[in-house]
This record gives C-alpha cells, structure tokens and sequence, in this order.
C-alpha cells in the first residue's frame, strides 16, 4: 500500500517461495508477533492494519455478535504476544454531522476495547480513538458525491502494534 492506503501491488507469497519481502525505511522498527497460527511473523512497528472484520448496526455502537466472533482471533493474538501493545482508530464517513461522527466513532472504539478486556485483555496494554470522519481515506468529504462502496472505505477500524524500545528486535 501506499501512503495513503491504496493498493501499489499485491504479492502472494506463494510466488514467493513462502516468502514476502518488504522494503522499510531505516527509520522503521521491526518487532516480532506470534500471530494466531503459531507463526513467528515479523511486522513494522505502528504500521496500520485494518481490522475488517469489526462490524456495527447503521447509527449503533454495539458490536454485532459476528463481530465478536471474528474478534476472538485477535484477541488470541495480544494475548499470545504479552509484550506488545495495541492502538485502535475508528473511522465513519463523512455522511452525517461532525460531532455526531466524532461521537459515534468513540462509542464504536469504546465497545470494541470493552470487549477486548471483557474477553481478558489488560486495559493497560490498548488504547483507542475515534476520529469520526476526520482522516478520510479518500475524497469523500461532505458535499461530495460518492458511491457506497467509497463510503465504505472510510469507515473503518484500525489498529497499530507497538512494544516498548527494550524489546524492539534487532
């Protein structure tokens, strides 16, 4: 992905020989998960994932009970992995007002680190944030016309992984 979020290319790792190489910046922090496979996997520190599978009823914070089913699987991953941390963002489109989007992608963020702890996540290791309608990914600001499908681009819930600088690898 570029750096605003848009697909450059795609690699499967079996054309690959099992194997993706990324290039990082030398300012990129590597840091090694163990993800729900049992899998070494390493990953950029603060690089954003989507988490896709989080999904709310239209105006509603409460997080549906598929959401909570796919949700399971990441939360075997933080606490598989007891020395990261974890940021979560939530994003609406633009349709709707400011503040109400603000408001409703807090509550959203809310309900799903709720749900992270309910399930025995330590509170101490996320944290979230809604942003409402304030990064957009595309330009689908207010006024302007866009079809569902860009709409739905911009609502979204993100997370990004961190650890502390002690555990960084190499």
């Amino acid at each position: 992905l570029n750096e605003e979020g848009r697909e450059i290319q795609v690699i499967h790792p079996r054309d690959q020989n099992g194997y993706v190489h990324l290039r990082l910046s030398d300012d990129d922090r590597v840091i090694t998960i163990t993800d729900e496979s049992n899998r070494s996997v390493k990953i950029s520190e603060l690089e954003t994932f989507n988490l896709p599978t989080v999904y709310f009823g239209t105006d509603q914070a409460k997080l549906t009970e598929k959401s909570k089913d796919r949700l399971s699987g990441f939360v075997k991953l933080v606490q598989q992995n007891s020395e990261i941390n974890v940021e979560i963002s939530g994003h609406t489109d633009s349709r709707g007002a400011d503040d109400y989007n603000l408001k409703l992608s807090q509550e959203r963020i809310e309900s799903v680190l709720n749900f992270l702890i309910e399930s025995g996540v330590s509170a101490n290791r996320i944290s979230g944030r809604g942003y409402g309608e304030s990064k957009l990914k595309n330009h689908c600001s207010d006024g302007v016309s866009c079809s569902e499908q860009q709409h739905a681009e911009n609502r979204r819930t993100e997370l990004r992984i961190y650890q502390s600088s002690s555990q960084l690898d190499p």
